[in-house]
Protein backbone atom coordinates (compact mmCIF):
# COMPACT_ATOMS: atom_id res chain seq x y z
CA UNK A 1 0.00 0.00 0.00
CA UNK A 2 1.24 3.66 -0.44
CA UNK A 3 -1.16 5.14 1.40
CA UNK A 4 -3.16 4.20 4.85
CA UNK A 5 -6.46 5.20 6.52
CA UNK A 6 -7.32 3.74 10.19
CA UNK A 7 -10.42 4.31 11.08
CA UNK A 8 -11.90 4.00 14.97
CA UNK A 9 -15.60 4.47 15.74
CA UNK A 10 -16.44 5.82 12.46
CA UNK A 11 -14.06 8.69 12.86
CA UNK A 12 -10.62 8.95 10.91
CA UNK A 13 -7.40 7.96 13.24
CA UNK A 14 -4.72 8.12 10.86
CA UNK A 15 -4.66 9.07 7.05
CA UNK A 16 -1.64 9.46 5.35
CA UNK A 17 1.61 7.46 3.91
CA UNK A 18 2.38 4.27 4.77
CA UNK A 19 6.12 5.30 5.76
CA UNK A 20 4.64 7.75 8.67
CA UNK A 21 2.79 4.62 10.86
CA UNK A 22 6.29 4.53 12.47
CA UNK A 23 6.14 7.98 14.00
CA UNK A 24 2.26 7.28 14.33
CA UNK A 25 2.91 4.64 16.55
CA UNK A 26 5.63 6.07 18.55
CA UNK A 27 3.36 8.53 19.21
CA UNK A 28 1.13 6.36 20.86
CA UNK A 29 4.22 5.03 22.70
CA UNK A 30 3.29 1.50 21.10
CA UNK A 31 5.97 0.75 18.68
CA UNK A 32 5.69 -2.10 16.91
CA UNK A 33 8.08 -4.63 18.22
CA UNK A 34 10.20 -6.67 15.55
CA UNK A 35 8.66 -9.69 13.62
CA UNK A 36 5.03 -8.35 14.63
CA UNK A 37 2.69 -8.36 11.76
CA UNK A 38 2.29 -4.27 11.23
CA UNK A 39 -1.19 -4.61 10.22
CA UNK A 40 -2.01 -6.47 13.08
CA UNK A 41 -0.43 -3.97 15.50
CA UNK A 42 -2.04 -1.01 13.72
CA UNK A 43 -5.24 -2.59 14.53
CA UNK A 44 -4.63 -3.72 18.07
CA UNK A 45 -2.64 -0.05 18.57
CA UNK A 46 -6.29 2.16 17.88
CA UNK A 47 -8.21 -0.52 19.03
CA UNK A 48 -7.34 0.41 22.82
CA UNK A 49 -8.21 3.19 24.55
CA UNK A 50 -5.00 5.33 23.82
CA UNK A 51 -5.77 7.06 21.03
CA UNK A 52 -6.84 10.63 21.93
CA UNK A 53 -8.09 14.04 19.83
CA UNK A 54 -4.94 15.74 19.29
CA UNK A 55 -3.17 12.61 18.42
CA UNK A 56 -6.31 12.47 15.80
CA UNK A 57 -5.24 16.06 14.90
CA UNK A 58 -2.24 15.61 14.22
CA UNK A 59 -2.43 12.24 11.96
CA UNK A 60 -5.40 14.25 9.54
CA UNK A 61 -4.80 15.44 6.54
CA UNK A 62 -7.17 16.42 4.00
CA UNK A 63 -8.49 13.30 2.15
CA UNK A 64 -7.12 12.92 -1.33
CA UNK A 65 -9.64 11.03 -3.54
CA UNK A 66 -6.79 11.26 -6.40
CA UNK A 67 -4.19 9.55 -4.39
CA UNK A 68 -2.58 6.61 -5.91
CA UNK A 69 -4.24 7.48 -9.50
CA UNK A 70 -0.97 6.49 -11.69
CA UNK A 71 -0.92 3.71 -10.79
CA UNK A 72 -2.80 0.73 -12.94
CA UNK A 73 -6.10 -0.11 -12.23
CA UNK A 74 -6.90 -3.68 -13.49
CA UNK A 75 -10.50 -2.93 -13.69
CA UNK A 76 -9.97 -0.43 -16.36
CA UNK A 77 -7.14 -2.69 -18.43
CA UNK A 78 -8.82 -4.34 -21.53
CA UNK A 79 -5.50 -6.73 -21.14
CA UNK A 80 -6.06 -7.61 -17.32
CA UNK A 81 -9.46 -9.36 -19.00
CA UNK A 82 -7.51 -11.28 -21.72
CA UNK A 83 -6.67 -14.95 -20.97
CA UNK A 84 -2.98 -13.93 -22.53
CA UNK A 85 -2.58 -11.37 -19.78
CA UNK A 86 -3.62 -14.03 -16.99
CA UNK A 87 -1.27 -16.65 -18.55
CA UNK A 88 1.04 -14.71 -18.06
CA UNK A 89 0.74 -13.41 -14.36
CA UNK A 90 -0.05 -16.97 -13.39
CA UNK A 91 3.13 -18.31 -14.98
CA UNK A 92 5.39 -15.67 -13.90
CA UNK A 93 3.79 -16.47 -10.37
CA UNK A 94 4.68 -19.99 -10.27
CA UNK A 95 8.08 -19.56 -12.04
CA UNK A 96 8.44 -17.24 -8.51
CA UNK A 97 7.50 -19.82 -6.67
CA UNK A 98 10.13 -22.38 -8.19
CA UNK A 99 13.02 -20.12 -7.37
CA UNK A 100 11.57 -19.40 -3.72
CA UNK A 101 11.78 -23.05 -3.55
CA UNK A 102 15.06 -23.83 -5.55
CA UNK A 103 15.90 -26.31 -3.05
CA UNK A 104 13.40 -28.64 -4.33
CA UNK A 105 15.12 -28.11 -8.20
CA UNK A 106 18.38 -28.31 -7.00
CA UNK A 107 17.74 -31.38 -5.15
CA UNK A 108 16.10 -33.11 -8.55
CA UNK A 109 19.02 -32.15 -10.95
CA UNK A 110 21.69 -33.45 -7.51
CA UNK A 111 19.45 -36.96 -7.65
CA UNK A 112 19.12 -37.03 -11.71
CA UNK A 113 23.31 -36.87 -11.77
CA UNK A 114 23.63 -39.02 -9.04
CA UNK A 115 21.18 -41.81 -10.23
CA UNK A 116 22.62 -41.19 -14.14
CA UNK A 117 25.99 -41.56 -12.78
CA UNK A 118 25.40 -44.92 -10.94
CA UNK A 119 23.40 -46.23 -13.87
CA UNK A 120 26.25 -45.28 -16.50
CA UNK A 121 29.12 -46.30 -14.56
CA UNK A 122 27.66 -50.07 -13.37
CA UNK A 123 26.64 -53.21 -15.13
CA UNK A 124 25.65 -50.89 -17.81
CA UNK A 125 28.60 -48.76 -18.39
CA UNK A 126 30.45 -49.16 -22.45
CA UNK A 127 27.54 -51.76 -23.74
CA UNK A 128 29.13 -51.58 -27.24
CA UNK A 129 28.34 -54.00 -30.30
CA UNK A 130 29.53 -56.90 -29.21
CA UNK A 131 27.48 -60.22 -28.72
CA UNK A 132 26.77 -58.79 -24.89
CA UNK A 133 25.23 -55.70 -26.55
CA UNK A 134 21.95 -57.40 -27.63
CA UNK A 135 21.35 -58.89 -24.12
CA UNK A 136 22.49 -55.40 -22.32
CA UNK A 137 21.26 -52.73 -24.43
CA UNK A 138 17.26 -52.90 -24.05
CA UNK A 139 17.11 -53.46 -20.11
CA UNK A 140 19.49 -50.45 -20.10
CA UNK A 141 17.10 -47.89 -22.43
CA UNK A 142 13.92 -49.51 -20.47
CA UNK A 143 15.58 -48.65 -17.40
CA UNK A 144 16.35 -44.61 -18.36
CA UNK A 145 12.30 -44.73 -19.09
CA UNK A 146 11.42 -45.52 -16.36
CA UNK A 147 13.65 -43.50 -14.44
CA UNK A 148 13.27 -39.97 -15.95
CA UNK A 149 9.40 -40.61 -15.92
CA UNK A 150 9.06 -41.51 -11.82
CA UNK A 151 11.24 -38.52 -10.96
CA UNK A 152 9.19 -36.08 -12.64
CA UNK A 153 5.89 -37.30 -11.55
CA UNK A 154 6.40 -37.81 -8.01
CA UNK A 155 7.88 -33.73 -7.67
CA UNK A 156 4.07 -33.02 -9.48
CA UNK A 157 2.51 -35.41 -7.17
CA UNK A 158 3.56 -33.45 -4.07
CA UNK A 159 3.01 -30.01 -4.68
CA UNK A 160 0.08 -29.93 -6.75
CA UNK A 161 -2.64 -30.55 -4.19
CA UNK A 162 -1.56 -27.60 -2.24
CA UNK A 163 -1.65 -25.50 -4.56
CA UNK A 164 -5.42 -26.81 -5.46
CA UNK A 165 -6.94 -25.38 -2.53
CA UNK A 166 -5.31 -22.04 -3.40
CA UNK A 167 -6.48 -21.86 -7.04
CA UNK A 168 -10.21 -23.01 -6.01
CA UNK A 169 -10.15 -19.93 -3.32
CA UNK A 170 -9.01 -17.32 -5.81
CA UNK A 171 -10.85 -19.02 -8.93
CA UNK A 172 -14.18 -18.66 -6.67
CA UNK A 173 -13.35 -15.11 -5.99
CA UNK A 174 -12.67 -14.00 -9.98
CA UNK A 175 -9.47 -13.15 -9.84
CA UNK A 176 -8.99 -15.89 -13.10
CA UNK A 177 -10.53 -19.15 -14.61
CA UNK A 178 -9.63 -22.33 -14.10
CA UNK A 179 -8.24 -22.84 -17.74
CA UNK A 180 -5.43 -19.80 -17.35
CA UNK A 181 -4.58 -21.24 -14.31
CA UNK A 182 -3.81 -24.73 -15.88
CA UNK A 183 -2.21 -23.33 -18.99
CA UNK A 184 0.22 -21.59 -16.88
CA UNK A 185 0.44 -24.63 -14.79
CA UNK A 186 1.60 -27.19 -17.95
CA UNK A 187 3.73 -24.63 -19.62
CA UNK A 188 5.82 -24.08 -15.43
CA UNK A 189 5.95 -27.94 -15.43
CA UNK A 190 7.61 -27.69 -18.99
CA UNK A 191 10.37 -25.13 -18.29
CA UNK A 192 10.86 -26.26 -14.85
CA UNK A 193 11.24 -30.14 -15.49
CA UNK A 194 13.00 -29.74 -19.00
CA UNK A 195 16.48 -29.85 -18.00
CA UNK A 196 16.49 -32.87 -15.66
CA UNK A 197 16.09 -35.34 -18.94
CA UNK A 198 18.53 -32.72 -20.90
CA UNK A 199 21.21 -33.05 -18.29
CA UNK A 200 20.53 -36.99 -17.71
CA UNK A 201 20.79 -37.39 -21.26
CA UNK A 202 24.23 -35.74 -21.59
CA UNK A 203 25.87 -38.21 -19.06
CA UNK A 204 24.21 -41.23 -19.94
CA UNK A 205 24.95 -41.55 -23.18
CA UNK A 206 28.33 -41.08 -23.45
CA UNK A 207 28.72 -43.61 -20.12
CA UNK A 208 26.43 -46.46 -22.09
CA UNK A 209 28.59 -45.88 -25.32
CA UNK A 210 25.64 -45.70 -27.64
CA UNK A 211 25.87 -45.20 -31.18
CA UNK A 212 27.42 -42.20 -32.10
CA UNK A 213 26.18 -39.30 -34.28
CA UNK A 214 24.24 -36.17 -33.00
CA UNK A 215 21.37 -36.76 -34.77
CA UNK A 216 21.08 -40.16 -32.75
CA UNK A 217 21.79 -38.71 -29.29
CA UNK A 218 19.09 -35.56 -30.02
CA UNK A 219 16.63 -38.28 -31.12
CA UNK A 220 17.49 -39.74 -27.51
CA UNK A 221 16.98 -36.81 -25.43
CA UNK A 222 14.01 -36.00 -26.97
CA UNK A 223 12.61 -38.97 -26.16
CA UNK A 224 13.78 -38.73 -22.46
CA UNK A 225 12.03 -35.27 -22.58
CA UNK A 226 8.74 -36.75 -23.72
CA UNK A 227 8.93 -39.40 -21.38
CA UNK A 228 9.36 -37.04 -18.54
CA UNK A 229 6.73 -34.72 -19.66
CA UNK A 230 4.40 -37.74 -20.62
CA UNK A 231 4.82 -38.96 -16.71
CA UNK A 232 3.83 -35.53 -15.35
CA UNK A 233 1.00 -35.27 -17.28
CA UNK A 234 -0.15 -38.75 -16.10
CA UNK A 235 0.51 -37.24 -12.30
CA UNK A 236 -1.39 -33.80 -13.52
CA UNK A 237 -4.55 -36.40 -14.48
CA UNK A 238 -4.70 -38.01 -11.53
CA UNK A 239 -4.11 -35.27 -8.62
CA UNK A 240 -6.53 -33.59 -10.47
CA UNK A 241 -9.26 -36.11 -9.66
CA UNK A 242 -7.62 -37.93 -6.57
CA UNK A 243 -7.69 -34.23 -4.90
CA UNK A 244 -5.25 -35.52 -1.98
CA UNK A 245 -1.75 -36.36 -1.88
CA UNK A 246 -2.16 -39.73 -0.44
CA UNK A 247 -4.57 -40.94 -2.68
CA UNK A 248 -2.55 -39.57 -6.08
CA UNK A 249 -0.02 -41.74 -4.79
CA UNK A 250 -1.58 -44.68 -4.46
CA UNK A 251 -3.62 -44.37 -7.73
CA UNK A 252 -0.61 -43.49 -9.48
CA UNK A 253 1.65 -46.08 -7.98
CA UNK A 254 -0.84 -48.33 -9.45
CA UNK A 255 -0.54 -46.58 -12.96
CA UNK A 256 2.94 -46.81 -13.03
CA UNK A 257 3.57 -50.27 -12.42
CA UNK A 258 0.92 -51.01 -14.81
CA UNK A 259 2.68 -49.03 -17.70
CA UNK A 260 5.91 -50.39 -16.61
CA UNK A 261 4.69 -53.91 -16.67
CA UNK A 262 3.26 -53.63 -20.37
CA UNK A 263 6.47 -51.18 -21.23
CA UNK A 264 7.31 -53.02 -24.00
CA UNK A 265 10.82 -54.86 -22.23
CA UNK A 266 8.67 -57.18 -19.55
CA UNK A 267 6.05 -57.77 -22.06
CA UNK A 268 7.08 -57.39 -25.48
CA UNK A 269 4.86 -56.49 -28.43
CA UNK A 270 5.73 -59.91 -30.42
CA UNK A 271 4.33 -61.56 -27.12
CA UNK A 272 1.33 -59.38 -26.90
CA UNK A 273 0.62 -60.37 -30.62
CA UNK A 274 -0.28 -63.71 -29.52
CA UNK A 275 -3.99 -64.65 -29.13
CA UNK A 276 -3.84 -65.56 -25.34
CA UNK A 277 -2.86 -61.96 -24.65
CA UNK A 278 -5.03 -60.19 -26.98
CA UNK A 279 -7.35 -59.04 -23.59
CA UNK A 280 -4.13 -57.01 -22.18
CA UNK A 281 -3.55 -55.07 -25.87
CA UNK A 282 -5.61 -51.70 -24.41
CA UNK A 283 -3.02 -51.69 -21.45
CA UNK A 284 -0.02 -52.05 -23.67
CA UNK A 285 -1.08 -49.08 -25.41
CA UNK A 286 -2.07 -46.64 -23.02
CA UNK A 287 1.58 -47.27 -21.51
CA UNK A 288 3.94 -43.99 -22.02
CA UNK A 289 7.18 -45.98 -21.10
CA UNK A 290 6.44 -48.42 -24.37
CA UNK A 291 6.67 -45.61 -26.98
CA UNK A 292 9.50 -44.12 -24.95
CA UNK A 293 11.30 -47.42 -25.00
CA UNK A 294 9.96 -48.89 -28.26
CA UNK A 295 11.88 -45.11 -29.73
CA UNK A 296 15.04 -45.12 -28.17
CA UNK A 297 15.30 -48.59 -29.17
CA UNK A 298 14.52 -48.59 -32.40
CA UNK A 299 17.11 -45.11 -32.57
CA UNK A 300 19.86 -47.37 -31.48
CA UNK A 301 19.34 -50.77 -32.63
CA UNK A 302 18.20 -50.31 -36.42
CA UNK A 303 20.91 -50.96 -38.80
CA UNK A 304 23.44 -51.42 -35.51
CA UNK A 305 26.07 -54.49 -36.69
CA UNK A 306 27.38 -56.49 -34.01
CA UNK A 307 30.45 -57.79 -33.92
CA UNK A 308 31.35 -61.54 -33.39
CA UNK A 309 34.56 -63.42 -32.89
CA UNK A 310 35.80 -66.56 -34.25
CA UNK A 311 35.44 -67.93 -30.51
CA UNK A 312 32.34 -67.52 -29.78
CA UNK A 313 29.98 -70.50 -28.36
CA UNK A 314 26.56 -69.77 -29.52
CA UNK A 315 24.73 -68.44 -32.37
CA UNK A 316 25.91 -64.88 -33.03
CA UNK A 317 23.42 -61.84 -33.80
CA UNK A 318 24.74 -59.92 -36.71
CA UNK A 319 22.78 -56.77 -36.73
CA UNK A 320 20.27 -55.23 -34.10
CA UNK A 321 17.15 -55.43 -36.79
CA UNK A 322 17.07 -58.92 -35.57
CA UNK A 323 16.50 -58.12 -32.03
CA UNK A 324 13.62 -55.18 -33.49
CA UNK A 325 11.65 -58.12 -35.10
CA UNK A 326 12.10 -60.92 -32.65
CA UNK A 327 10.89 -58.47 -29.91
CA UNK A 328 8.02 -56.68 -32.38
CA UNK A 329 9.41 -53.54 -32.41
CA UNK A 330 9.05 -53.23 -36.10
CA UNK A 331 5.46 -52.54 -35.94
CA UNK A 332 6.14 -49.06 -34.75
CA UNK A 333 8.50 -46.73 -35.73
CA UNK A 334 10.20 -43.78 -34.79
CA UNK A 335 8.05 -40.46 -35.46
CA UNK A 336 5.12 -43.13 -34.39
CA UNK A 337 6.35 -42.93 -31.02
CA UNK A 338 7.25 -39.48 -30.91
CA UNK A 339 3.44 -38.75 -31.99
CA UNK A 340 2.16 -40.92 -29.72
CA UNK A 341 3.74 -39.33 -26.85
CA UNK A 342 2.83 -36.38 -27.80
CA UNK A 343 -1.17 -36.90 -28.01
CA UNK A 344 -0.46 -39.12 -24.79
CA UNK A 345 0.65 -35.74 -22.88
CA UNK A 346 -2.02 -33.72 -25.03
CA UNK A 347 -5.12 -36.23 -23.82
CA UNK A 348 -3.77 -36.39 -19.77
CA UNK A 349 -3.63 -32.65 -19.98
CA UNK A 350 -7.38 -32.66 -20.97
CA UNK A 351 -8.92 -35.11 -19.14
CA UNK A 352 -7.12 -33.48 -16.30
CA UNK A 353 -8.15 -29.68 -16.90
CA UNK A 354 -11.86 -31.44 -17.19
CA UNK A 355 -11.22 -32.65 -13.64
CA UNK A 356 -9.57 -29.76 -12.26
CA UNK A 357 -12.71 -28.05 -13.77
CA UNK A 358 -15.51 -30.39 -12.29
CA UNK A 359 -14.35 -31.47 -8.77
CA UNK A 360 -14.56 -28.05 -7.00
CA UNK A 361 -13.48 -29.21 -3.66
Amino acid sequence: FDNLVLMKRGEIVFLGSLSDTGHFLETLEKPCPPGINLADHLIESISTEGVDKETIKEFKVPIDLGSGSHKANFANMKDAKSVLFLIQVLFLRNMQQTIRNWQIFVMGMGATIVMALLVGSGVWRDIGNDQQAPALLPPALFFTCVNQGVFAALQSVNSFPGERAIMLRERQAGAYNTFAYFTAKTLTDMCVQIWQPVIFSCIIYPLFNLRPGADKFFIYMGFMILDTMSATALATLVTCFAVTVELSTVFLSLFFEVCRLYGGFFTSPAQLAAPEYQAFKWLDAISYIKYAFVGVALNELEDLEFTCPSDYNGTCIDSGNEVIEQRGYDQYTVSGCAGALILYMVLCRLLGFIGLKLIKH
